[in-house]
């Protein structure tokens, strides 16, 4: 998945490819999409009002019971993690953010319900006392670079995080990783590598389903770049639909390279509000029957969406 940390150059630039390819095969799809808009994922339970220069901002299912809670967000100044802490304040908690610049550039009324510090993660005596009386914390430190940066980032970053958390007794950890793949091992080896390092660090530290990993695919919604704001639910929408039609799901478990490509994307509200809840201790959040405790695939997102 996208994540916010560096290189949001190189991110725009992809992004925008993208949504051009994407433009082109829109017009054959609302059909499909009109046909099966009914059957879809979590983002029927949620609903979005856009604020400017903003990513989306949720409205959770209204029966969502309030919680005293905690929850703090690792890189909550990006794009998915501007959405947990929604989400969180949605529920109840009080949310706080700790990233490299404090709150971001951005608008909405939420922005100063949330504690925002300012702390590189490498540095834990900066930030490891806000983990105090926490009831959960949600990591969406990610980047793409270098194999070495992105092992750094996406590896050593979330592997310390977990490893601090624990110490500090927090009961519940969410990483948001990124879904299965099979490519080759040499395309973004630093990326998968690091992210799966992260994974094994988090469901170690936090045995028994208290350590939960989120394994989405490409994530959708309106994202802020600088003063631009990309629909990306644009491509995300369709794909989703298309994605789920046959041939496509036996196509990502048989052809080399396309586990990840083909896998079905995914709404930034439906990501946002699992992480939340299994921060906040939900036992709903869960991994799919026959799955790895604690690891939640893309459909196990997409269900328990609906659910919390």
């Amino acid at each position: 998945m996208f994540t916010e940390h560096a290189g949001s150059g190189r991110r725009f630039s992809m992004e925008q490819a993208i949504i051009k390819s994407a433009r082109r095969i829109q017009s054959s799809l609302l059909f499909t999409a009109g046909r099966w808009s009914r059957v879809t994922g979590a983002s029927r339970r949620l609903t979005t009002s856009a604020t400017s220069n903003s990513s989306d901002t949720s409205t959770m299912q209204e029966d969502s019971p309030p919680s005293a809670a905690k929850v703090v967000v690792l890189g909550g100044s990006g794009y998915v993690g501007q959405h947990v802490l929604q989400a969180a304040l949605y529920r109840g908690a009080d949310a706080v953010s700790i990233n490299r610049s404090g709150i971001p550039n951005t608008s909405g009324s939420w922005l100063s319900q949330v504690k925002w510090v300012a702390a590189d993660i490498f540095n834990s005596s900066a930030w490891n006392k806000e983990l105090e009386g926490a009831t959960g914390v949600v990591s969406c430190i990610g980047a793409f670079g270098s194999n070495e940066f992105m092992e750094k980032i996406n590896g050593d970053a979330n592997v310390l995080a977990a490893e601090v958390a624990a110490k500090m007794k927090v009961p519940h950890f969410v990483y948001v990783s990124t879904v299965e793949n099979n490519l080759p091992d040499f395309l973004l080896k630093g990326y998968f590598h690091g992210k799966r390092r992260a994974e094994e660090a988090v469901l170690s530290s936090f045995p028994g389903g208290r350590g939960l990993v989120l394994r989405p695919s490409f994530v959708y919604g309106t994202r802020a770049v600088g003063p631009i704001s990309l629909p990306l639910a644009v491509v995300g929408r369709p794909l989703e639909l298309l994605f789920r039609f046959p041939p496509f799901p036996s196509l990502r478990q048989t052809l080399p390279g396309t586990q990840a490509l083909l896998a079905p994307p995914v709404a930034v509200q439906a990501v946002a509000s699992v992480a939340a809840a299994g921060a906040m201790g939900d036992t709903r959040v869960k991994a799919g029957e026959g799955a790895r405790e604690g690891v939640l695939s893309v459909d196990d997102i997409v269900r328990v969406a609906r659910e919390v």
